[in-house]
């Protein structure tokens, strides 16, 4: 039975499917309006085939660090779905899994997952970036079709597979960055049309000099960890930087941690 939280003057539902959900946002006598947020419950190991089809109470969901896989389809056509936080320890994300999730603009990958099956975020209109962890070892089939929002990919390791037709109807996509002496592996990859978007880490990191701060933001979590890939030799210049608050990047808490490596010198 779903259960109701509180936070920040919001309610956050406790649910591990729609009909749960359905039954606690009837019940609830607050005055807030949808969307909600939603909490899967703790010990949770997967979510469910078509578990919240369509709900179009969702605004936000956090799923447990229990949770290892997220079934087909389960969060298929939430249309006001916006923020997604998901576990380290999640492997497998299922085929449409968040397919034509159209307001859907915030979601990290954890450095857990292994596999993105097809169409998983296709028709995710409203997203900008996305960066590859190092641990996906296979990418589906029209994975990120449609994502008309979408203006870059960041890979950060090398996948042994990426899908047909995965980034299909990208119209603005503009920069596919990839680690350094890699490009042309992914050229082998991708279709001969983006291979012009391609750019490498050490590329990707330059500075700019109008607004005096580097452009070094290559992953970003919700959670506990940030990590950033700057040029050799810059890395005090890049803390310092962003302690001053002229890194512009976006940061949750001065507490979580931060990780700044250099790119080699060639």
């Amino acid at each position: 039975m779903a259960k109701i939280e509180m936070y920040e003057g919001r309610p956050v539902f406790r649910a591990s499917n729609s009909e749960q959900l359905a039954n606690a946002v009837a019940q609830y006598k607050g005055d807030v309006e949808p969307p909600y947020a939603v909490r899967i419950p703790a010990r949770t190991k997967y979510v469910k085939f078509r578990a919240f089809d369509s709900n179009q109470d969702i605004g936000g969901v956090i799923l447990p660090d229990s949770v290892y896989s997220i079934d087909e389809e389960t969060f298929i056509s939430c249309d006001n779905l916006t923020s997604v936080i998901l576990p380290e320890s999640l492997e497998l994300i299922g085929y449409s899994a968040f397919c034509g999730c159209s307001s859907l603009s915030d979601i990290s990958l954890p450095s857990s997952v292994r596999k993105i099956r097809d169409a998983a975020f296709c028709n995710c209109e409203s997203l900008t970036q996305i960066t590859i962890p190092a641990s996906v070892c296979e990418i589906g089939e029209e994975v990120f079709s449609g994502c008309e929002g979408l203006t870059e990919v960041t890979f950060l390791g090398v996948v042994n597979e990426i899908g047909e037709n995965c980034f299909m109807e990208c119209s603005n996509l503009t920069k596919i960055i990839v680690p350094d002496k890699m490009k042309e592996t992914y050229k082998q990859m991708l279709p001969k049309k983006l291979h012009n978007l391609i750019v490498e880490h050490s590329e990707s990191a330059t500075f700019d000099t109008n607004k005096n701060k580097r452009i070094f933001r290559l992953e970003y979590t919700q959670t506990i960890r940030s990590s950033y890939v700057v040029k050799a030799g810059t890395k005090k210049e890049a803390e310092a930087l962003f302690w001053d608050g002229k890194a512009n990047l976006e940061w949750k808490n001065k507490d979580d941690d931060l990780e700044i490596t250099e790119c080699d010198e060639d």
